[in-house]
């Protein structure tokens, strides 16, 4: 949902159906909490509030995912061989386990595939790791080392625009934990 989305229903909420919400016991409780989510929505930018960055979102999680399907399929070669060294063999597993450990995780909404490019990043600098991904080779004299890198890049550039476009900033919690 969008910021505007959400503004949407909270001014329906609150200018047509105000009376209904206090009738439950829900709609009492959060009240004040949802007028206060409803003032800082009108706080954010217009250009913040709908999804401006549809395009760029939408380019950099498709880049993301194929370098993901790169690494799950390539480990996935690795690990179906017959005849592959047992250091080829922990290499792939290390690499799945750390960094896709399931093709499921493409499918995840952008925030948290950003999420977790941002804890995933630090892999790239560890020595073992890099040993592993510059073990598995790619296409055109590359490594699961690139594929990896423009895989996490990718998703770091989710994290930026995630963290600019309103539509992805906004979390509700009936817990309390609102936050823009």
């Amino acid at each position: 949902m969008t910021g505007d989305e959400i503004e949407l229903i909270l001014d329906d909420l609150f200018e047509k159906r105000h009376k209904d919400l206090l009738l439950t016991k829900a709609g009492k409780f959060f009240e004040s909490e949802l007028v206060e989510l409803r003032e800082e929505l009108k706080g954010i930018p217009q250009e913040l509030r709908g999804s401006p960055l549809a395009a760029e979102l939408l380019e950099a999680d498709e880049e993301h995912d194929s370098e993901g399907r790169v690494i799950f399929l390539t480990t996935g070669a690795v690990l179906a061989g017959a005849h592959v060294s047992e250091e080829s063999r922990g290499a792939a597993e290390r690499i799945r386990r750390k960094l896709i450990p399931s093709l499921g995780e493409l499918q995840d909404r952008y925030i948290d595939e950003a999420s977790r490019a941002k804890k995933r990043e630090a892999l790239l600098a560890d020595a073992d790791f890099k040993a592993d991904l510059k073990r598995i080779p790619y296409v055109d004299k590359q490594s699961l080392f690139d594929v990896a890198s423009r895989y996490i890049a990718a998703g770091l550039r989710l994290h930026d625009l995630v963290s600019a476009d309103g539509s992805f900033r906004f979390s509700f919690s009936v817990t309390g934990d609102n936050r823009i």
